[in-house]
């Protein structure tokens, strides 16, 4: 349990099965996501080692709001 307030994502800057899941999401679903390594940090992890390498991840989601980058 990181973050619990909201957070803006630029989709290219994030984990490729983040991206793909939260692309197929509409505003205000909920969900979890199970990324196996390849989908989620891979090889080189995150976080200066608080996601190791080839660990999955699960996010638990809430999609507030979405906003192209011109607004």
């Amino acid at each position: 349990t990181y973050a619990t307030r909201p957070r803006y994502l630029h989709l290219a800057t994030t984990a490729n099965g983040l991206s793909e899941g939260l692309a197929r999401m509409r505003e205000g679903e909920q969900g979890i996501m199970l990324l196996p390594s390849i989908y989620a940090f891979g090889r080189e992890g995150a976080g200066n080692g608080t996601i190791p390498p080839n660990s999955p991840v699960r996010l638990d989601v809430t999609l507030r709001r979405t906003r192209t980058e011109d607004q």
